[in-house]
């Protein structure tokens, strides 16, 4: 019985290997190319689905950045495509506040504008700027005679995460090859070029808010004015005496001074004041730089310009509205004194 027993198992699994097992594998193995293809089909169509939503996305972001009233969308829209005025000033938003821009361009009679942007950050964001910006007045044949670049230690000493405010200018990649060779060097060009909804992830929400608020139109030229603070700023600790030199962020310096030259435009720069203690030697790098390049700068931080008055002040790195009145004086003074000087 024992034998028959087995020799029946025997029998049994012998059976389900060759008739059941065998056979769900060779269906299984000849299933197998129609399930990949399935699976490939199912791949492609979502690649393709988020192709489409992504490109019918940044259309859309795309046309509300074209028409918000946004300061940082305003701003960029009309230096890269309406921009005709003689002299154009650069920089962050110490640029932005600190330069009234009906002052500037009373004195030596020319049309001015303020083209500086809240935290656009350093050189690398201005240079990208200056470069979109000659790409228009190459369409439009008409060049600035004069750009003022607002300089501080961000645009030459290592800092941490120093492109981070180059997405701003994200939704120009592709318009100038100068500008995307900035992103390459960032990392994160290919990021913009795999998706276009990407270039707007920065400023979706700020080109949205231009909508409600037009900080755009309210600007004077470029010129943002603040108004005065509840309480006046207290003072800070000095400035460190010496930086950390940016190798790369001194290229892209020497990049600006070089395309400004190579176009006929006169340079200037500027480090307007702060309500804090600059060492003498904090800026020496940039008085070196100026030098070589045979650039004025004017550097009103060092000199302690309003450093006993925080009246002035909106906080300590800006002027609010009464301070910039009285430093855009000032600096219209001795770039009008320069100017003559030079001219003799």
């Amino acid at each position: 019985m024992a034998a028959t027993f087995s020799t029946l198992c025997i029998h049994c699994i012998d059976y389900l290997i060759h008739n059941v097992i065998w056979r769900v594998e060779w269906r299984s193995i000849h299933l197998f190319p129609v399930l990949m293809k399935k699976v490939i089909v199912l791949i492609l169509a979502v690649i393709a689905g988020c192709f489409i939503a992504d490109r019918i996305g940044s259309n859309v972001c795309s046309a509300i950045h074209e028409h918000s009233d946004g300061i940082t969308a305003f701003k960029y829209r009309y230096l890269f495509s309406k921009c005709e005025d003689e002299m154009v000033l650069m920089g962050t938003s110490r640029c932005e506040a600190h330069y009234v821009s009906s002052i500037m361009a009373d004195s030596p009679g020319i049309s001015v504008y303020n083209g500086g942007i809240d935290a656009s950050g350093n050189i690398y964001s201005h240079y990208a700027a200056l470069c979109l910006l000659l790409r228009h007045c190459q369409q439009s044949h008409h060049t600035p005679q004069y750009i003022g670049l607002e300089l501080s230690v961000y645009d030459f000493a290592q800092m941490s995460d120093p492109f981070n405010t180059l997405t701003y200018l994200a939704p120009y990649i592709g318009y100038d090859e100068d500008v995307d060779e900035i992103f390459r060097k960032a990392g994160t060009y290919w990021k913009y070029q795999l998706s276009h909804l990407y270039r707007y992830n920065a400023k979706i929400m700020a080109d949205l808010a231009g909508y409600a608020v037009p900080y755009g139109k309210s600007a004077e030229n470029g010129y943002l004015k603040k108004d005065k603070p509840s309480v006046a700023p207290e003072i800070v600790d000095t400035m460190p005496s010496t930086y950390i030199i940016d190798t790369l962020k001194v290229h892209y310096l020497n990049a600006f001074a070089k395309k400004c030259k190579d176009n006929g435009i006169f340079l200037f720069c500027m480090i307007s004041p702060c309500y804090d203690k600059a060492e003498t030697t904090t800026y020496s790098f940039l008085h070196d730089w100026a030098k070589e390049n045979n650039l004025w700068l004017f550097d009103y931080h060092t000199k302690g310009l309003f450093s006993n008055s925080p009246e002035l002040f909106y906080d300590n790195r800006h002027l609010w509205n009464e301070g910039a009145v009285k430093y855009t004086n000032i600096f219209v003074r001795d770039l009008k004194e320069k100017m003559q000087k030079n001219l003799k």
